[in-house]
């Protein structure tokens, strides 16, 4: 059975392309989900209904993966399962249900995996040198505070101290209250020192 897979980044994009180049599949799942971060629930369909001997196939490989070492991951697991891999605009990727993965997709897959966390680091390098320069400068002082000091105590007290129903009460989780409160405290500890 041949199981085509289409996405697109965003609601105002347009699905009929791929669609149109995966009609001769047997069943196609779509959906229009960003390719990072976001969970692809179609997707997580799609591959929990491939079977061995199936065959998924996609338009581009950056349809499938939301990051070289993702599409790498699902590549390799579609391997162990016996199903192949088909994609139409990028052949050299294509993968025959009994066959495998070849050596020099293999080695292909491998680079672009080495190159992706090489790009990554870069990008975290990047920022965090942005960030330090902007803090020197005194242009960076963090993401600022939703809810204030006050907001936080008056949500405890009216929970009665428990913090996991203030947490619910102010729409942040409880990690997020937990953080905001220790952040307080060591603000009023630096108050009462400097009053000393």
């Amino acid at each position: 059975m041949f199981v085509g897979y289409a996405r697109v980044s965003t609601t105002g994009q347009n699905l009929d392309p791929q669609l149109e180049a995966l009609k001769s599949c047997d069943r196609i799942y779509q959906e229009k989900k960003s390719g990072k971060g976001v969970k692809r629930p179609e997707l997580d369909n799609c591959l929990a209904d491939l079977r061995a001997g199936d065959t998924l196939t996609i338009t581009r490989i950056d349809r499938l993966g939301r990051s070289t070492v993702d599409l790498v991951n699902i590549i390799q697991k579609l391997k162990l399962q016996g199903v192949g891999f088909e994609c139409i605009e990028q052949p050299m990727f294509n993968v025959s249900p009994d066959a495998g993965v070849k050596p020099e997709q293999q080695l292909i897959l491998t680079m672009m995996a080495a190159f992706a966390d090489f790009e990554t680091e870069l990008r975290k390098e990047r920022q965090a040198d942005g960030i330090a320069h902007a803090k020197k400068a005194g242009k960076y002082t963090g993401r600022k505070a939703t809810l204030t000091d006050k907001e936080i105590i008056k949500a405890i007290e009216n929970a009665s101290g428990n913090k996991t129903h203030a947490a619910k009460a102010l729409g942040i989780t409880y990690q997020g209250l937990q953080k905001r409160f220790k952040v307080m405290f060591n603000k009023e500890i630096q108050l009462n020192l400097n009053v000393l």
